[in-house]
């Protein structure tokens, strides 16, 4: 299994892909960034946005450029259904 375990440059993480084609991201190389002098820890940003009822699905990424780190949040929504 660890030989399929690749490695996803831009956002830190780790992923296999299957033999559709298709990535499932399985952990993080990075579980922490430091931004404003503040430990920030993206599972803690998905377990909140999580805990909203609107919120199907979070997922928040990190990117290293140069020296600065940035968080990218990306999150679906459930739909809204009007009665």
């Amino acid at each position: 299994m660890i030989r399929n375990l690749w490695y996803i440059n831009r956002y830190r993480d780790i992923g296999t892909l299957d033999e559709d084609g298709y990535v499932k991201i399985v952990g993080r190389i990075k579980d922490m960034v430091i931004r404003g002098g503040e430990n920030v820890y993206p599972r803690e940003i998905e377990e909140v946005l999580h805990a909203h009822p609107g919120v199907q699905e979070a997922h928040v990424r990190i990117t290293h450029l140069f020296l600065c780190s940035r968080l990218y949040i990306f999150f679906i929504l459930f739909p809204y259904i009007i009665d």
